[in-house]
């Protein structure tokens, strides 16, 4: 039996040293203490899929404050796990969990810096998983610490335009780093269709 919990800052330190720091590129991870400084001011929340007692998932997001749209930041399934359609199973069961925000911001690595064939598809089939799981392209990319990032969203409560899309992202981005950090290693930028 599939249940999702929501994991407490012990939790999330042992996912994010056991699975998160092999998960994501390096280039992609944010260091615990950060996280745990978000969750500290209820701005992170982090959530496991568990079969029975045993994790098999995991999703960190970060909120943004003026919007009521809440970033996913990290999403996996654990290695072994891989390929039995948890991920589907967690995305559906996360839209019934947060239902008290309006949407939830998707940063997506478009391929376009993809190191070799394999990498980007990689990528593309990450994209194709989004889609097929009701999640919508934007008009938004982002320059993410070097990785060009496509930027998705999938409707909860309201189905934003992309713009309105864009600026709650700017602001969770604004939430989770300083100034400095920002302005070095993010730039965001929309593409007229």
């Amino acid at each position: 039996m599939l249940s999702i919990k929501q994991l407490n800052l012990q939790q999330i330190k042992e996912v994010h040293q056991s699975y998160l720091v092999n998960d994501f590129p390096k280039e992609e991870q944010k260091p615990y203490e950060l996280i745990e400084s978000l969750v500290n001011k209820s701005v992170y929340i982090c959530y496991g899929l568990y079969n029975e007692e045993t994790l098999v998932a995991y999703a960190f997001f970060c909120k943004d404050t003026d919007s009521n749209c809440i970033l996913l930041d990290f999403l996996a399934v654990l290695g072994e796990y891989r390929s039995y359609g948890y991920g589907s199973k967690f995305l559906m069961q996360m839209k019934q969990e947060l239902t008290e925000y309006d949407g939830i911001i998707f940063e997506v690595e478009s391929g376009m810096s993809a190191k070799n064939v394999e990498d980007k598809l990689n990528c593309d089939r990450r994209i194709e998983f989004y889609h097929r799981n009701g999640v919508r392209d934007t008009n938004n990319y982002c320059l993410f610490f070097g990785v060009d990032m496509i930027i998705m969203y999938m409707p909860l409560q309201k189905d934003f335009d992309d713009d309105t899309i864009g600026e709650a992202l700017d602001h969770i981005y604004h939430i989770m780093y300083t100034e400095e950090v920002y302005s070095a290693n993010i730039k965001l930028r929309k593409v007229i269709k």
